[in-house]
């Protein structure tokens, strides 16, 4: 494709974009008797006297939603076919998306049209003050505190990819025993895999508050001792009293 056809292409997909952003505003703004009288009140609209006037009661408006959703992600879909490279990550496409088209596309499109996870797409925004595509806060605040991946890996082939607590090989990851959000380093004396169940159960039932049940990492291999796992398979918290 010539660059003059590329940059009509373009042009021509970007309107289309804001004339259904413009078509989907007017649907969610215009009152549900389907009438486009803007001077009536809000609650006049509903009225049995209005609707015997003419107002055209029983419009279906969640259908021309849903035909205006499936024309965006028709949109985005053929920009992502025709503009990315297939080799391109998840996290590029995306960004060229909220870029070319200057909005905050809703993260389970995203992940719909790039194929990648919804927790992912959510990860990335379109800044209309500052006219960018930003990383969240909570995101970069994430990645700061995960084990870097060549290190992960090697937690993970010492561990041989299974919860050093059950023994699970069942939705693993890697924990930091001392937390990253205690400036726990990441190292290799101070990760294990863990399955999420009892990654959880290590974070008290609270991953995200970074708070962790042990207060050292004896205590933590201890918890995690064979004779721990009948506890962990059945369930049962284990307390560090013994340990002290």
């Amino acid at each position: 494709m010539e660059l003059g056809d590329s940059q009509r292409w373009l042009t021509e997909l970007r309107n289309r974009h804001a004339a259904l952003l413009k078509q989907r505003r007017e649907v969610r703004f215009r009152p549900s008797c389907g009438c486009n009288n803007q001077k009536r009140q809000d609650n006049d609209h509903g009225s049995a006297r209005h609707r015997r006037d003419g107002g055209e009661t029983g419009y279906d408006f969640g259908g021309e939603r849903d035909w205006i959703e499936n024309e965006l992600v028709g949109v985005y879909t053929e920009y992502v076919g025709r503009a990315c490279d297939p080799d391109e990550t998840y996290q590029a496409q995306i960004k060229k998306l909220l870029l070319v088209f200057e909005y905050s596309i809703p993260s389970r499109i995203l992940a719909e049209v790039v194929g990648c996870s919804a927790g992912h797409a959510r990860r990335f925004e379109w800044d209309a003050e500052q006219q960018i595509v930003r990383e969240k806060q909570w995101s970069r605040k994430q990645r700061e505190h995960q084990a870097p991946p060549a290190l992960a890996k090697r937690v993970r082939e010492r561990d041989d990819d299974r919860c050093v607590r059950c023994e699970s090989t069942e939705q693993t990851v890697v924990h930091h025993i001392d937390p990253a959000r205690q400036d726990g380093p990441a190292v290799m004396e101070n990760l294990a895999v863990l399955c999420n169940r009892c990654h959880v159960i290590a974070h008290g039932g609270a991953v995200n508050t970074g708070e962790v049940i042990h207060g050292s990492t004896r205590q933590f291999w201890a918890w995690a001792e064979p004779d721990a796992r009948w506890s962990a398979l059945n369930n049962e918290q284990t307390t560090f009293d013994v340990f002290r």
